[in-house]
């Protein structure tokens, strides 16, 4: 598989030769990329603001860092990929307005919002696809957090290949939402499917969130947030006595709402959940973010059914593996 180094303007300089490249799709802390060379392999046009990827697929992004290590003789050159610039925006709300709102086609949506924050590098080139009214946005979010979150409310997901255009042209990147595909049903991922994987299940997550907002001494505004056995957060309180695990979360900046969408957030990430990862470049099946797998381990009896949450790709000497982590 080719890695191709191309400049600013997005026209091609080469291909490079063997690379050790890997890049972090959708990280919950870092969607980046990493190509490490060693020193006498260095070249001029490895500059910043170039772009490394992989022509039609996701793999890819802008080099924004280089990292040279005299001792190892090494340099690694580093950026966020496409999903991690689109967390580098802010849905802002209009003047006067609590919230930024938006109706129409999801892709018509998605063009609204990222091709005039690109310039040209990031498109959306279809405008079909179900119809949504009056989307509320959270206050302040995430250009991709924002668009994910309204995907996933009519069960759809993003998209993102590099289009290089026609010869000698200049390259962007397509991103457009497609449908949701379910492999749980057909395709159960165990021992059986000859693939390594790992299955992490935490139990004893945080179940009872207090959340700590304006005032001050017994004014303050408190309010009190509970996960299920299943995941569900509401309330009503589900675990006591020694199954209780309980946090406290500060937000003195929030007005009351605010207060239980953050808290609501922090508890999505502290309570119990499963992790699943798995090497799954034997399948003859192209997984991508969002897509939702059916796991099982025969030994324990773990199972997991839940939408991919992030792909690592390696490609070394021509090679690409990947790896797949599933949403909590």
């Amino acid at each position: 598989m080719d890695v191709i180094l191309a400049n600013k303007n997005g026209e091609q300089i080469r291909c490079l030769v063997n690379p050790d490249f890997d890049a972090q799709i959708n990280g919950s802390n870092d969607k980046d990329f990493s190509l490490a060379i060693q020193s006498a392999e260095w070249r001029e046009d490895f500059a910043f603001g170039a772009r490394l990827f992989v022509q039609d697929t996701e793999i890819g992004g802008i080099i924004g860092e280089i990292y040279s290590d005299t001792e190892l003789d090494r340099i690694c050159v580093q950026g966020r990929t496409w999903r991690g610039m689109l967390s580098d925006k802010v849905i802002i709300p209009p003047t006067n307005a609590d919230y930024a709102t938006a109706s129409g086609t999801v892709n018509s949506i998605l063009k609204s919002l990222i091709e005039p924050a690109f310039g040209g590098l990031l498109a959306v080139p279809v405008t079909d696809g179900p119809t949504i009214s009056n989307w509320q946005f959270d206050r302040y979010c995430t250009l991709y957090d924002g668009i994910v979150k309204m995907l996933k409310s009519v069960n759809y997901r993003l998209r993102i290949r590099y289009n290089v255009g026609i010869p000698n042209s200049h390259g962007w990147v397509d991103v457009y939402a497609v449908p949701v595909v379910d492999y749980s049903e057909e395709l159960e991922l165990s021992q059986d499917s000859q693939i390594n994987f790992i299955f992490d299940d935490v139990r004893n997550g945080v179940n009872h969130l207090v959340a700590g907002g304006k005032g001050n001494l017994s004014e303050r505004h408190v309010i009190h947030l509970y996960a299920d056995a299943n995941g569900n957060i509401s309330q009503t309180q589900t675990f006591t006595g020694a199954d209780e695990v309980v946090a406290f979360y500060e937000n003195t900046s929030s007005d009351d709402t605010e207060l239980e969408k953050s808290a609501r957030d922090q508890l999505e990430k502290l309570k119990s959940h499963k992790e699943f990862t798995l090497d799954a470049e034997g399948l003859d099946i192209d997984i991508e973010v969002g897509d939702i797998v059916g796991t099982r381990d025969y030994i324990t009896g773990l199972t997991a059914s839940a939408p991919v949450g992030n792909i690592v790709y390696t490609i070394s000497k021509g090679t690409l593996t990947k790896q797949y982590t599933l949403e909590g």
